[in-house]
């Protein structure tokens, strides 16, 4: 499905969005560390319509680290809720600049996030809490995307970390 990336909003507009967590899936996860970047992979995702508006689930698959539990997270599956607009300072909208390596999108710029399957990028993990009657129960999510680091730009630091070292 093509998208049309936005302008930014206002900031009155801004401060008024929500983010929407409906038709979640109710599968088994594993419990990652909150607070830590993981390497995942784009897997897929789902749009809906809920009382605030278009909402997107985008799912992953983690490639590396581990769980709470320190078993290998690798496999596990991860998703991250966001409304269905690609703007900036959006999850959907760092997402695409992720997948593509890009850091602005074009305005009306079309995307197809179905093209963006198995794109490799950095996901933050974040506990949420969701209400669900009169309890509150926890639920993790990504909450952040980057690209992936680059290894060259890894080895170079660390060439000029041993210069440097060398110098004194």
């Amino acid at each position: 499905m093509a998208k049309k990336v936005k302008k930014k909003k206002s900031k009155e507009a801004k401060g008024k969005a929500v983010l929407v967590v409906l038709a979640e899936k109710t599968l088994n996860f594993a419990r990652l560390e909150a607070g830590e970047w993981y390497n995942g992979v784009f897997e897929e995702y789902a749009t809906g319509e809920g009382k605030y508006g278009m909402w997107c689930r985008l799912e992953f698959k983690v490639r590396d680290g581990q769980t709470e539990d320190g078993e290998s997270a690798k496999g596990e599956s991860i998703s991250g809720f966001t409304n269905y607009e690609v703007a900036p300072g959006t999850l959907l909208y760092d997402a695409v600049c992720a997948f593509t390596g890009q850091k602005e999108l074009e305005p009306d710029e079309e995307i197809d996030l179905e093209a963006y399957y198995g794109c490799k990028c950095r996901i933050f993990i974040e506990d949420r809490k969701v209400k669900k009657g009169e309890t509150y129960t926890g639920r993790q999510t990504v909450s952040k995307i980057k690209p992936v680091k680059s290894k060259k730009k890894d080895k170079s630091k660390k060439k000029d970390k041993s210069k440097k070292k060398g110098k004194k």
